[in-house]
């Protein structure tokens, strides 16, 4: 018995998952459909961490009066600088 192709289990999971074109946004799920504007063409970046991380990151929005996502656009941009990339977050 030989190892299972993997690229080929993945193509034909994505295969199934794949929606059909309809009109409007009826196949969208419903979560998406409430989605407010702002969000709209966005995508979540998560991750888990030590408590002691989140409330860190807290501590420095009350210091700075910012928010999580002003914080994490700063270090993600500067991220992107250190690796020669563009800051786009």
């Amino acid at each position: 018995m030989g190892k299972p192709n993997m690229k080929a289990q993945l193509e034909r999971r994505l295969e199934k998952k794949q929606p059909t074109k309809t009109n409007g946004d009826a196949s969208l799920p419903e979560s998406h459909k409430q989605r407010c504007p702002s969000r709209q063409g966005q995508k979540m970046i998560a991750g888990y961490f030590d408590p002691m991380v989140h409330r860190q990151l807290k501590m420095l929005c009350l210091e700075e009066d910012t928010t999580i996502q002003e914080l994490l656009t700063d270090a993600l941009n500067g991220l992107f600088t250190d690796r020669g990339k563009p800051p786009i977050a």
